[in-house]
């Protein structure tokens, strides 16, 4: 991937979830909310920081110190060797982060795969609704995911009784659509309900103007990342995350 490319994918990430305090130092950007999401309550370290890069994570760990959380930054491919090596020498701890997956929207499979008895409901909102909250069963995630200023789309999938099984929240961005917090009912996976998710996502983001898709996923979760390749979705990058030691 150039270097471009990443850069726009780590601008989107950004803008997706910017948490409400934000500071500059140099081109490193440190983000806060409350606590619940790496995205935001990390810093993004693109660029230079101000002064050197010792002095720029002294000045980092003091300012999330201030907001009671502990200093974090989300590391992509391409990251300042020099930054990573100070964060070794300081103890940072390295925690999972995600593959973020891309595709534009003519290249994807999205042909319906319904395994489920009776018709599925599919119900999208502006704002996150009580069925999708109660499926993502964090309120600060949720309220972490509504700190964008981006158009967003909070949808979720019911069975003909009313039961809730499954759901994902989107973003638009220019051609980008953004796809963020995917989740199927226990009793609802391998039944479809995930690719069906998907395709209604698509589907808002194609109404509204978007033509390609990212998406990030967890390194360990087989079975999404089983979905995503097989809709056509490919990987364009990783990172994770470094924390400072307790």
């Amino acid at each position: 991937m150039h270097a471009s490319q990443r850069y726009e994918l780590e601008y989107l990430s950004d803008r997706s979830m910017p948490g409400v305090s934000r500071r500059r130092v140099g081109d490193w950007l440190l983000r806060a909310d409350r606590g619940a999401t790496g995205r935001a309550n990390t810093v993004w370290p693109n660029g230079r920081p101000t002064g050197s890069t010792p002095e720029a994570i002294d000045e980092v760990e003091q300012w999330y110190e201030s907001r009671h959380l502990r200093a974090g930054f989300q590391i992509f491919n391409g990251s300042s060797p020099e930054l990573i090596t100070e964060l070794d020498r300081r103890g940072y701890v390295e925690a999972p982060g995600a593959i973020v997956t891309v595709a534009e929207f003519d290249d994807l499979d999205l042909t319906t795969d319904q395994r489920t008895e009776g018709p599925l409901h599919s119900l999208g909102e502006p704002d996150p609704t009580p069925a999708f909250a109660e499926l993502v069963s964090d309120p600060d995630r949720t309220q972490e995911m509504t700190s964008t200023s981006l158009p967003q789309w909070f949808l979720t999938i019911h069975s003909a009784d009313g039961r809730t099984l499954g759901g994902g929240m989107a973003t638009i961005d220019g051609a980008w659509l953004g796809v963020f917090a995917m989740k199927t009912a226990p009793e609802a996976r391998r039944t479809g309900v995930a690719h069906r998710v998907l395709r209604d996502l698509v589907e808002h983001g194609r109404r509204r103007g978007a033509s390609r898709i990212w998406l990030q996923v967890m390194h360990h979760n087989t079975p999404a990342r089983r979905l995503y390749t097989d809709t056509g979705m490919s990987e364009a990058h990783r990172y994770h995350y470094r924390f400072a030691a307790r």
